[in-house]
């Protein structure tokens, strides 16, 4: 599914346009390690779910600017009208066009936000799909669905994938090693 600024909306996973460098990859001792790919993983799971709720924001502020869109103001056609008194259609239609503004504002902030985010993810987004769909659900579990959840973690990803809390660690680190030498070969 492709939303209207081009942004690729995959499964749980969210991916646009751009490619920037990732800071912070290495390790201390410039070698990426599991705990610096884990961290890695938290924050593009993190940006990800940040970026459903943005996309969700821009959705409302369209809906919001959907409904301002009953009253328009009066053409002015030369006739002579009451002195002094307002007309309050006029009044409701400026107010109208003045939100109108504002929500297209908001929504082209938020817009800048999601493709400076989403570049930012880009490149760990390419190597999650690169891995084999069981080790890619996993991690996508892990870092994505499941955050920066600390009560019972393992047991809702071994829930929720079918397999035993052993064998799902071990489906995550075989897939942080993977991700590891992708990212020595890119």
């Amino acid at each position: 599914m492709e939303s209207e600024n081009g942004t690729v909306i995959f499964g749980m996973f969210v991916y646009g346009g751009g490619l920037s460098a990732i800071r912070g990859w290495e390790g201390k001792k410039g070698t990426m390690n599991r705990k610096s790919m884990r961290e890695k993983l938290f924050r593009w799971g993190g940006e990800t779910r940040h970026a459903k709720e943005i996309e969700e924001k821009i959705s409302a502020y369209k809906i919001l600017i959907d409904s301002l869109y009953g009253a328009k103001t009066q053409e002015l056609s030369g006739m002579p009208h009451g002195s002094g008194v307002s007309d309050p259609t006029l009044d409701t239609a400026e107010r109208n066009e003045e939100r109108v503004a504002e929500y297209n504002k908001r929504i082209d902030d938020l817009s800048n936000e999601l493709s400076n985010m989403l570049s930012e993810c880009k490149l760990i987004g390419d190597m999650v799909k690169k891995l084999p769909p069981v080790q890619s659900s996993i991690i996508n579990l892990r870092f994505v669905r499941m955050g920066t959840s600390k009560k019972d973690t393992w047991e809702k990803i071994a829930r929720l994938s079918g397999y035993v809390e052993d064998y799902a660690r071990r489906i995550e680190r075989d897939a942080l090693d993977n991700l590891i030498k992708m990212y020595g070969e890119r």
